[in-house]
């Protein structure tokens, strides 16, 4: 029994050493078939534009977007607030792509993925608004973009253009529109002339507001059309106020609405509290300005020629740059090429600041002086 023990022992050790390790783990599965595979994340539909407004439009008790505000001029107070606009993919540089119309009759539903399309809306008291402004140009201290719509345009016309413009420059900061009461019909320019004048006051508020309350470094302002007249007579009436007029940066008029005399009188008088860049943008194919001219001749037949107007002859001026926009202008109307055949352009002077020859215009030297023109693409 003394023996047995040692021998147990030994025969279990020699076992101990003769266990095999554990088998290996089986291998991982095959990948799926492609068909199981997962797709790839789709692509944005579309893109979600803030955009700013201040209007002294009178407000409806309708609650669509469409007709929210009237044409009606609200005399008391103006009216704030922020708008989210939906930009498709499919979206085409300088178009406000629409549901197809029939005699003003809207063919289907509006469609994010196709229209650019009002998301939401609504009003926001003025401590409100010039928060949300300056909380806006807050990061890395961002400039504001100011659109003055022209004639024929309602109030959601002028918020899908601005989130057009803002999306096509593209522009980084806060873009916000003045609307001023515009009737919204092309039949209506006459009436539109009058009620373009009766803003001004309020458009001034508005520009104090905004350079007062923003951390901005620059506000540039684009004018389309009727646009310019408020405009140009608000600034003029801010003259002495250097808060304002050294926030501005650039202030553009696209095929301006105003006779050459009125601006020549508003920039002689204003010329030396004028610190910022005016670019006149400008086409001797614009029938709407044609048309404009053609009314004021009625009475007294007198020609008075427009500023946006080259039909006559290049308008020069020391006050600002012109330039002739006649050779890439695609509008049937000649009127609306602010949004479409401009906006590279627009867009290196805006964020570079550059003259118009670094930004690629050809000179055309004059014996009174030169003027721009943007080449055709191609050529």
């Amino acid at each position: 029994m003394k023996n047995s023990i040692p021998g147990a022992l030994a025969v279990l050790a020699l076992c101990a050493c003769a266990e095999q390790p554990p088998p290996p783990a089986p291998p991982a599965p095959p990948p799926p078939p492609a068909a199981f595979a997962l797709p790839p994340p789709a692509a944005p539909a579309y893109t979600a534009v803030p955009v700013f407004f201040a209007t002294d439009r009178q407000k409806t008790a309708s609650g669509s977007y469409e007709t929210f505000y009237g044409a009606g001029l609200n005399t008391q107070d103006l009216q704030y607030g922020e708008a989210i606009v939906t930009i498709p993919a499919t979206h085409t540089a300088g178009q406000i792509e629409r549901p197809p119309t029939l005699f003003s009759i809207q063919l289907r539903e509006e469609n994010p993925e196709k229209d650019i399309v009002i998301f939401s809306l609504g009003n926001l008291d003025r401590n409100a608004f010039l928060h949300d402004l300056a909380q806006a140009t807050a990061p890395g201290k961002k400039d504001i973009f100011v659109f003055v719509h022209g004639f024929n345009t309602s109030f959601a016309e002028g918020i899908r253009q601005t989130a057009q413009l803002k999306y096509d420059l593209p522009f980084d900061g806060p873009a916000v529109l003045y609307s001023w009461p515009s009737d919204g019909r092309t039949a209506a320019f006459t009436a539109d002339t009058n009620l373009a004048l009766t803003t001004i006051q309020h458009l001034e508020e508005f520009l104090q507001q905004a350079a007062a309350a923003s951390s901005t470094n620059g506000i540039h302002i684009l004018a389309h059309s009727l646009g310019s007249r408020p405009l140009l007579y608000a600034l003029y009436d801010l003259r002495n106020n250097a808060l304002v007029h050294n926030k501005i940066k650039n202030v553009i008029l696209a095929a301006p609405e105003i006779p050459q005399v009125t601006y020549l009188q508003i920039a002689n008088a204003m010329n030396s509290s004028q610190p910022y860049n005016i670019t006149l943008y400008a086409s001797n194919r614009d029938r709407v300005l044609r048309l404009a001219q053609d009314l004021d001749q009625l009475p007294s037949r007198e020609f008075i020629p427009r500023l946006g107007d080259l039909r006559k002859g290049i308008f020069l001026d020391r006050s600002l740059q012109t330039i002739d926009a006649s050779a890439v202008d695609t509008d049937f109307l000649g009127h609306h090429y602010f949004a479409d055949t401009i906006v590279p352009d627009m867009h290196i002077l805006i964020d570079k600041g550059t003259s118009p020859g670094q930004r690629g215009l050809l000179a055309q030297v004059t014996p009174i002086g030169t003027y721009w023109v943007i080449p055709v693409p191609g050529s």
